[in-house]
């Protein structure tokens, strides 16, 4: 389970600081979104601070997963992200998004890794009284 969760955690890191620096840099090839309403959104993010500050988050995870350093809170971070974008295509562009499929597969495989430094948050009581 080593060598599965190395390459996913690499990958789920390079994806993100492609996804973010793209934000800035618009390398990429863009597709048109299906909806008016998510093409506006993404105008509004991608020419607004709050994109940037979305942007810049995605490289700074993804420096960290890659570097091995705050694996865990880059993580949870990233939960977030893998969350809204899937509320981005459920409610804003109803599209099949293979990459976020595997997204959510890379993620879980880090995840399961990474597990027992969860374990804390899953507990009913705080151990600190």
């Amino acid at each position: 389970m080593e060598l599965p969760a190395l390459i996913s955690r690499i990958l789920l890191g390079v994806i993100f600081i492609v996804y973010g620096a793209n934000g800035f840099f618009r390398f990429g090839h863009t597709v048109p979104f299906a909806t008016p309403i998510a093409r506006e959104y993404m105008t509004v993010m991608l020419a607004t601070p709050y994109g940037h500050i979305l942007f810049g988050l995605q490289i700074a995870c993804g420096l960290l997963l890659i570097a091995s350093v705050f694996v865990p809170l880059s993580l949870t971070i990233l939960a977030g992200y893998i969350f809204n974008i899937y509320m981005f295509h459920i409610f804003l562009d109803p599209s099949k998004s293979l990459s976020t499929v595997a997204v959510t597969v890379f993620w879980v495989l880090t995840f399961v890794r990474y597990r027992p430094a969860f374990r804390v948050l899953l507990h009913s009581r705080s151990p600190v009284r």
